[in-house]
């Protein structure tokens, strides 16, 4: 089956899709990202380990956008033991940009930011492998915006990167290569929609809902 027909049949699949299960999940995924910055303002000035001072809601939203609950509880040990480190590394993961237009950094400085991150915390070692500790950098890098940083799961986006045929990552991306290999495939499923004149997905975050949707069926 050629790269087309691919696209053609996971196509078939997207509209089978009910708009109002992707508006539910889209409407729970902002919820995350306001109450993450919620929880978090203080963390761009002080140590304050908010893992545990959200109560543990928190890590329902993070574990169910791609941290997991052993990846939360990693970075809940090592805030408590370098509260000065984590919270600098988050400080500058998170920072937005006061010279662009909306605030927010580029693609290539998050690449840039994740690496750092991924660089700066011990607790990445603890981590099984780099898909893994992506998904819990992605659900962090929701406070920047999930509307443009969705996000990320590796077994789905693998799942989807086979119906469609889409070229993967080599076998030793790192956490950040991951990342931008998957905001590419949500950028072509977007464009691949509008060649086929449908209006959604239009941006980022309602074509990582799709791909979540049929993380399962493709």
């Amino acid at each position: 089956m050629s790269e087309s027909a691919a696209w053609d049949a996971y196509f078939e699949l997207v509209r089978t899709i009910k708009w109002a299960e992707v508006e539910s999940m889209m409407e729970y995924e902002r919820a995350a990202e306001r109450y993450l910055r919620s929880v978090t303002n203080e963390v761009l000035s002080s140590k304050v380990n908010w893992i545990n001072a959200a109560e543990g809601d928190i890590r329902l939203y993070l574990n169910r956008l791609g941290g997991g609950w052993r990846r939360m509880t990693y970075l809940a040990k090592w805030y408590d033991e370098e509260p000065e480190r984590v919270a600098a590394a988050l400080r500058d993961l998170w920072a937005l940009r006061d010279e662009s237009p909306d605030g927010l950094p580029s693609r290539d400085e998050v690449f840039t930011r994740i690496r750092r991150f991924t660089r700066e915390l011990p607790f990445v070692t603890n981590l099984m492998g780099a898909g893994g500790r992506m998904g819990l950098i992605a659900a962090l890098l929701i406070r920047i915006s999930i509307e443009h940083y969705p996000p990320f799961g590796v077994r789905m986006f693998a799942t989807a990167y086979d119906f469609t045929h889409h070229p993967k990552p080599h076998d030793n991306a790192d956490e950040a290569t991951l990342y931008e290999h998957a905001l590419e495939f949500l950028d072509q499923l977007i464009e691949e929609a509008r060649a086929r004149g449908l209006e959604w997905p239009c941006n980022l975050l309602e074509a990582q809902s799709v791909v979540y949707m049929l993380r399962n069926s493709a």
